[in-house]
């Protein structure tokens, strides 16, 4: 009698053997209709199939959700389109032929001098024609071996800008998906961020303020996409995106804090491996810039003779 009062309820209904517990009959996955008997049994499990007007609004929604995906990509394309016809149209200046002259001599020679740079101008820069502290490395030795395979014009350096740009805009979508599990929403995001002008100033422009950006929005990304499968190996990507952000430029330090925060949130699921995993790259970079320094202080100190004394 029972079974046949829920036929006449559904159109659609099957009982589902399950292993576990007492289920009751009255829970049902979430939006495939109303029980109205409440039924205990041992073995199995009442569940209602999805109706026709329920299918046909899955439906809709999976084809509203690919109109947002093809939107995306033609912001995509705009993005790439503006941002590389700048590349060719607008004229370089002062940062980037200093910036360049660096990776070119770094790609030529080996060493990360600065010979446009005047050691005794109007800044007083000992060594400067062999050792390049002003700024941090990272941008001129990806852009010295970007220029191994690529002429080195002001296009082609800003093409490495370019792939950047592209890396920022994924991050920021991936970023914003990963923590609001709506994918419409990370994709409207991700369209903001490649139309707005900043990022395409930015991506068209022989600096390194993309990658730094790029980078450090890509740590970001990078830890709140893995750290509910793999928390050890989320810190230590987002590591080394944040410590390839810093190296790269200062204002990465930005990315880091912030990343810093979401891992402080998370400090009782941290584990000593994944956090002796995220400190090790800003050591390796650090170590790396000491033994610079400690280099350029050997060879200035060899150079540096006392002055006479006049009376």
């Amino acid at each position: 009698m029972l079974a046949r009062e829920l036929v006449v309820r559904f159109r659609f209904l099957h009982a589902f053997p399950h292993p576990a517990a007492r289920q009751p009959a009255s829970v049902v996955p979430s939006g495939s209709g109303r029980l109205a008997a409440t039924v205990h049994h041992d073995r199995y499990y009442l569940a209602a199939q999805p109706s026709t007007a329920n299918l046909f609004h899955a439906f809709r929604r999976q084809a509203a959700n690919s109109k947002f995906r093809v939107l995306a990509l033609a912001v995509l394309l705009i993005f790439l389109t503006l941002s590389i016809g700048y590349s060719y149209a607008r004229s370089p200046w002062w940062d980037e032929g200093l910036f360049t002259d660096v990776a070119l001599n770094f790609r030529n020679v080996g060493h990360l001098g600065s010979p446009t740079l005047d050691p005794d101008g109007y800044l007083h820069f000992p060594g400067v024609r062999q050792y390049t502290y002003w700024q941090f490395p990272l941008y001129f030795v990806a852009l010295g071996a970007w220029l191994h395979g690529v002429a080195a014009t002001a296009a082609g350096v800003r093409l490495f800008s370019v792939g950047f740009g592209l890396l920022y805009i994924f991050s920021w979508f991936l970023f914003v998906r990963s923590v609001t599990r709506n994918e419409n929403l990370a994709l409207l995001v991700g369209a903001a961020v490649a139309l707005d002008y900043a990022s395409v100033s930015a991506a068209s422009d022989g600096r390194m303020d993309m990658m730094c950006a790029a980078l450090g929005e890509a740590a970001l990304a990078a830890y709140v996409s893995l750290r509910d499968k793999n928390r050890n190996l989320a810190l230590a990507l987002a590591a080394c995106f944040g410590a390839a952000a810093l190296f790269c430029h200062p204002m990465g330090l930005i990315a880091n804090l912030c990343l810093a925060v979401l891992v402080i949130t998370d400090r009782r699921a941290i584990r000593w491996p994944g956090l002796v995993a995220a400190i090790a790259p800003f050591l390796l970079g650090g170590g790396c810039a000491s033994a610079t320094f400690w280099k350029l202080h050997k060879s200035t100190s060899r150079r540096v003779s006392p002055r006479p004394l006049t009376g």
